[in-house]
């Protein structure tokens, strides 16, 4: 049979120094954290307000958009999407790349962040007021009022009237002679 040996425990000292009582001791001070990430995203931005709140879905909605918006979701982002990218909506089909995507992500349970960030998008674009913990709020809570606000805001602020896109106009009477 094997013994089992046993060992002497190592010793080890350590040198504690302890300073004089007159010495004054170091006192813990607080730290200075930056601002944090919901200190962050709660800064409002934007100078300009919605056009219609977020549950004025009944009011103003073309197209039967609040039935779109609360019976098929992803017909009302996939054109939001589409919208933005052309105003014009050449190409637009209905089953398009951003509506697979946003019923995929339904299946996950994660279709409200796809209004979310394009929210907070809309929001920079047309320099909304607002932050983006409402914007997760709001579409975390209630999509398809999110939704149809994002798809009214978009219609609205495409069709207001611009001064950029005119351009030079040059003035009939403003010819250069020679001289």
């Amino acid at each position: 049979m094997s013994e089992i040996q046993e060992q002497a425990p190592i010793e080890t000292k350590q040198a504690i120094t302890e300073a004089p009582a007159s010495q004054a001791q170091p006192v813990a001070q607080p730290q200075q954290r930056p601002d944090g990430f919901l200190a962050q995203h709660r800064v409002e931005t934007g100078s300009n307000e919605w056009k219609d709140g977020l549950l004025d879905c009944f009011s103003n909605a073309p197209d039967n958009l609040c039935l779109k918006g609360f019976c098929c979701p992803c017909f009302v982002y996939g054109k939001t999407q589409a919208r933005l990218r052309d105003p014009e909506m050449k190409d637009y089909e209905r089953f398009n790349t951003d509506c697979l995507m946003f019923v995929g992500a339904n299946y996950c349970g994660l279709s409200w962040l796809f209004p979310f960030f394009r929210r907070t998008d809309i929001r920079t674009m047309y320099d909304i007021r607002g932050n983006v913990l409402g914007d997760c709020g709001s579409a975390f809570c209630c999509l398809p009022c999110t939704l149809i606000q994002n798809e009214k805001e978009v219609i609205h602020r495409q069709t207001l009237p611009t001064t950029d896109k005119a351009g030079y106009q040059a003035v009939a009477d403003m010819n250069a002679g020679q001289q």
